[in-house]
């Protein structure tokens, strides 16, 4: 499976197939979700394509209405949760990755340094 289209079919829940992983297009869009487990993301490493815009104006209002009483989190927000501490993580790793280039490469220089000397203790004895 490469597309799952489940939009415009008022569902309050969604279930994926077995393997995710196989999904490179997937479009909840204009459904009736109120909250959503974005855990099952973490499983679709190919994913390319996510649709979960509301263009019914109507169930926009609706949504925001139950999510108001409610006082749950609606999809977008979550989203946005999940992608800003998606962002934090990246630059963490990118952090981590600069922090081990300049410990590999002071240690390239130091390495080099020593190989320096030992050659000119070499010519000095010879």
């Amino acid at each position: 499976m490469q597309e799952f289209d489940c939009s415009d079919n008022y569902l309050r829940k969604i279930i994926y197939p077995d393997n995710p992983t196989t999904i490179t297009k997937l479009d909840i869009s204009n459904n009736d979700l109120i909250t959503f487990d974005l855990s099952v993301f973490s499983e679709m490493k190919n994913l390319r394509e996510l649709y979960i815009d509301n263009t019914d104006q109507d169930k926009i209002v609706q949504e925001q209405a139950i999510s108001n009483n409610l006082g749950s989190q609606s999809l977008v927000e979550q989203l946005q949760r999940e992608k800003a501490e998606l962002e934090t993580k990246l630059l963490l790793k990118e952090q981590e990755l600069s922090d081990l280039k300049k410990v590999i490469l002071q240690q390239l220089i130091q390495t080099k340094e020593q190989d320096k000397e030992q050659l000119i203790k070499k010519i000095s004895q010879g």
